[in-house]
């Protein structure tokens, strides 16, 4: 989350869509991993964990969220990159 932070305060934007995609990836970040505990808890009640026995879910996990921040800034890029940024601000 922090690395998905610095990447979206380092890039020259105005401050209202700075944080607006701030807001909106740090919540997008905290579903996932939700979503995650989530599945988790439901292959360890149910107790079918099949393939998932030998997959390292926390690795994945990084993975799935490194896809999703560099997607989200790109997103946050193409979409301050039509807004001017004024220099005295």
């Amino acid at each position: 989350m922090s690395a998905y932070a610095a990447l979206i305060l380092a890039w020259p934007a105005k401050w209202f869509y700075q944080a607006l995609s701030l807001v909106m990836g740090l919540i997008a970040i905290i579903l996932l991993n939700m979503m995650r505990l989530g599945g988790l808890a439901v292959l360890y009640t149910t107790g079918n964990y099949g393939l998932f026995k030998y997959v390292n879910h926390h690795d994945l996990f990084n993975i799935i969220v490194v896809v999703a921040a560099f997607l989200m800034f790109v997103i946050h890029i193409k979409y301050s990159a039509s807004k001017k940024v004024d220099s005295a601000a």
